[in-house]
């Protein structure tokens, strides 16, 4: 049997619909289109980035860092290489192993030819009875591959080719492409690569000391313009974010995931509150700014007008259309 997918979304821009076939959609479906709770801020960012012009690390320290810590600078042997598979169940019989087996052996006399491609073989050997794959596994260190073809890819030579080897996954023929030995980093290769990390570490405490100090003159004017008249040197501005709802993009702010604190403190306040000082942290405890903000307004649950929904209406309501 033969046929064609025809995705509709691909017909959805060119269906046509009226206001009023707009309108009693949204009437139909207007629960799927409710609105959460939602609430708007006004924010001060305090920026990391912003205090690294001020930050100073001296050679010694770069040097300091790197005695420290030399195993991060360390890199452990590396082999480049391809494989074809044939794969078999883990729970396959005796007589179906041997039957694959049999198969890569003749898979294995057209790789060992000169020039063999790996992926025109894999074509050539697929079929219904024999699933072959063949993949480019780029370059890896021991203990990311299990042990029979860890060990057999590593003993292999740049050019050569395995014989057959045999894991939980099938039987396996190896095609080694390049090896590099293990190395380590010298101060001199790796000392950008520390001082920036140095830097942007500092600059981490002293946003935080200037975000204490920030935070210290909001709470006693009750004020975030209070901040902002204070510090003229250090440029922050106060922005509003409009409303949003918990789990969605935070307006100016970013991913609701990633700034999920924000969200959490300004659902436990009152409109005219001031929130505690928020650290945003990405993963590696990487510091991305300190937030101050003031909640200016909360809105509940809601069915939603049309005007508020309309482009995701249009959407659904087109995709609905094409598909028939």
């Amino acid at each position: 049997v033969k046929f064609v997918e025809l995705p509709y979304q691909s017909y959805a821009n060119k269906v046509t619909i009226t206001d009023s076939e707009l309108n009693e959609y949204f009437q139909k479906n207007i629960a799927q289109y409710r609105l959460g709770e939602r609430v708007n801020i006004s924010f001060i960012k305090i920026n990391p980035n912003s205090f690294l012009n001020k930050v100073k690390i001296s050679n010694a320290e770069v040097a300091a860092y790197y005695r420290a810590n030399q195993q991060n600078y360390y890199e452990p042997e590396q082999v480049k290489s391809r494989h074809i598979l044939v794969r078999t169940e883990q729970n396959a019989s005796k007589e179906d192993k041997e039957k694959a087996k049999a198969y890569a052996q003749q898979i294995l006399k057209d790789a060992k030819k000169p020039n063999a491609d790996f992926a025109a073989l894999e074509k050539k050997y697929n079929n219904d009875q024999f699933e072959v794959r063949s993949e480019d596994l780029g370059y890896f260190e021991r203990g990311k591959m299990v042990k029979p073809f860890e060990d057999a890819a590593f003993a292999l030579e740049p050019g050569s080719i395995s014989d057959i080897v045999e894991t939980s996954f099938g039987y396996h023929i190896i095609k080694l492409e390049d090896k590099k030995a293990a190395s380590s980093k010298s101060l001199e290769d790796a000392s950008q690569e520390i001082m920036s990390k140095l830097m942007e570490e500092q600059s981490w405490v002293i946003a935080r000391q200037e975000a204490d100090d920030i935070q210290y003159t909001v709470m006693a004017e009750e004020s975030l313009q209070a901040a902002i008249d204070a510090n003229p040197d250090l440029g922050l501005s106060i922005q509003e974010t409009g409303f949003f709802a918990k789990g969605d993009m935070i307006p100016k702010i970013g991913s609701g995931y990633t700034y999920k604190d924000i969200t959490d403190e300004a659902f436990k306040m009152k409109v005219g509150e001031i929130s505690n000082l928020v650290e945003i942290k990405l993963y590696g405890d990487r510091v991305l700014g300190y937030y101050i903000f003031k909640l200016l307004g909360k809105k509940p649950a809601s069915l939603p007008k049309l005007e508020d929904v309309r482009e995701k209406v249009t959407t659904d309501l087109k995709n609905e259309k094409s598909k028939k």
